[in-house]
């Protein structure tokens, strides 16, 4: 398991999150393999969650060990696809997965109201910020206290700190961020 703090105190005022993701996919440098393609490319297209739930369950039991995810997590839901009202298939899968196996209700409850990506651009920290700000909804009203997030890949972290924002803003008073890799080259701060 690995772990890291998405946090940008100039966007997001107060707020950070601490990531937790299994660590077969942390590279330094980003690098084109099977493994990294199938997670970028074709698990938002298909559902592949049979290739990730192993190590997503294995993340899952070493948190719980840690005492990280426990008895009291309300909801599992996750952070929905770059376009408007569309979802990650896979993540879609491993939540309900991961619902089954903890038995806590699964539910996409964010909903994409706004563009989440620039195609073939890399933005920088600003224009990142500008595209994901206010970029999500709630599709119901929560009464959830503690909520566990499901993202593919951590990069910057913004998402998953705008999804915090709408769910603490909403009542949510804890959120667990479990990403199903960590990309650390394009996050150095």
């Amino acid at each position: 398991m690995i772990s890291e703090n998405a946090a940008y105190s100039k966007f997001y005022p107060g707020m950070s999150q601490q990531v937790y993701a299994p660590k077969w996919y942390y590279p330094k440098h980003v690098k084109s393999d099977a493994r990294s393609y199938s997670l970028w490319g074709e698990a938002k297209q298909k559902d592949l969650s049979s290739r990730f739930w192993p190590d997503l369950k294995e993340l899952i039991d070493e948190l719980k060990r840690k005492d990280i995810i426990k008895k009291d997590i309300q909801l599992i839901t996750t952070i929905p696809a770059s376009k408007i009202e569309k979802y990650n298939p896979t993540l879609s899968a491993l939540g309900q997965k991961m619902s089954d196996y903890l038995n806590i209700p699964f539910e996409n409850i964010l909903q994409r109201i706004k563009e989440g990506k620039k195609s073939g651009k890399i933005l920088t920290h600003q224009e990142r910020f500008e595209l994901i700000s206010d970029s999500l909804r709630l599709s119901r009203k929560i009464n959830e206290s503690k909520i566990a997030l499901l993202d593919d890949t951590k990069t910057t972290g913004m998402s998953i700190l705008e999804s915090k924002k709408i769910l603490n803003k909403a009542g949510c008073k804890e959120i667990i961020a479990l990403c199903l890799g960590i990309n650390s080259n394009w996050d150095r701060d």
